[in-house]
């Protein structure tokens, strides 16, 4: 793991913040090569994304209740599939994941590879995120391949695009999900990249739906 993110992992969360010209936590680094479980703490002020966020290693990265990450423009969350990822909020401390400012599409969103049952996504805010070219439709969320997670009481949009982007339809068994919500996602909530059948429903390639099946 990098010599920076130790030192922001080893943080506790009973510190003040003042009088500061820009009141954030500058993780400046992008990879958290985890050899261990590891959490990341909620602070009282957020963490300021310079570079994204990189997961690799075959362990469980916690994400506290409460705890906001800002991202820079063109920035993402990105990860191996053998990490498991916990960001598992609650109603009053919901984890935010959002740009550094609040404009529609500002930063790449989180690119999700997680093969791990146990990973979960619940009371996350997933905002300003998205990005669209002839090559690639990405929403708030892009989730590919072999990807397992529950995905519940989130809010996701603030996106030109998409709020979700699935690979195909063989996801949709692997993704757990409810009373998710979606806010101003400019071309459709849900984008499916490749169709075919599932449930005995046929869908299309680039189908645009109104929420996960």
């Amino acid at each position: 793991m990098s010599e920076d993110w130790v030192g922001l992992l080893d943080l506790t969360a009973n510190n003040t913040f003042e009088s500061n010209g820009y009141n954030f936590i500058d993780a400046h680094c992008r990879d958290i090569n985890m050899e261990q479980h590891t959490t990341l703490k909620a602070m009282p002020i957020p963490y300021y994304m310079e570079r994204g966020l990189w997961i690799t290693g075959g362990f469980k990265l916690t994400i506290e209740p409460g705890t906001q990450m800002y991202f820079k423009s063109d920035q993402n969350v990105d990860m191996e599939d053998v990490v498991t990822l916990i960001a598992d909020g609650t109603a009053d401390k919901p984890i935010v994941f959002r740009g550094m400012e609040d404009e529609t599409s500002y930063w790449k969103g989180v690119k999700y590879h997680s093969t791990k049952e146990a990973s979960v996504m619940n009371y996350c805010q997933i905002l300003n995120c998205g990005e669209d070219d002839a090559y690639f439709h990405g929403g708030c969320i892009c989730i590919y391949d072999d990807s397992r997670l529950t995905l519940t009481n989130c809010t996701i949009g603030k996106s030109y695009y998409y709020g979700i982007t699935v690979d195909g339809v063989e996801l949709f068994g692997r993704i757990n999900h409810g009373n998710n919500t979606f806010v101003n996602c400019g071309h459709g909530n849900v984008w499916l990249e490749s169709g075919g059948e599932w449930n005995g429903i046929q869908y299309e390639s680039g189908q645009i739906l109104n929420d996960l099946p």
